[in-house]
């Protein structure tokens, strides 16, 4: 939870490098940046939903086709990123 909060630390430096492309520039700027601002409360709320009612996170992806090994994969990306791109998590993220 403490690196999702972390993220609206870093608000404006994310909505500028997203205004720079014409898929998200114009949605953007719609709204303040506050309202773009990570909030911790909201990733709480998210994750008591998941949990209620599918049974976390890990089971959602893995009844949605994740297997234990993307699984595995995904918890290590998440939780110690990588300095370089790991290819094997290509098919997690993309689909194949």
């Amino acid at each position: 939870m403490a690196d999702y909060a972390a993220t609206g630390e870093r608000t404006e430096a994310i909505l500028s490098r997203l205004r720079r492309s014409p898929t998200y520039a114009r949605d953007l700027d719609s709204l303040p940046a506050e309202a773009h601002r990570a909030r911790p409360e909201t990733m709480a709320a998210f994750l008591e939903q998941m949990e209620s009612r599918y049974g976390g996170v890990a089971r959602w992806l893995t009844d949605h086709g994740l297997n234990a090994e993307e699984l595995d994969l995904l918890r290590a990306k998440l939780r110690h990123p990588l300095p370089t791109r790991d290819r094997r998590l290509d098919s997690v993220s993309h689909g194949g």
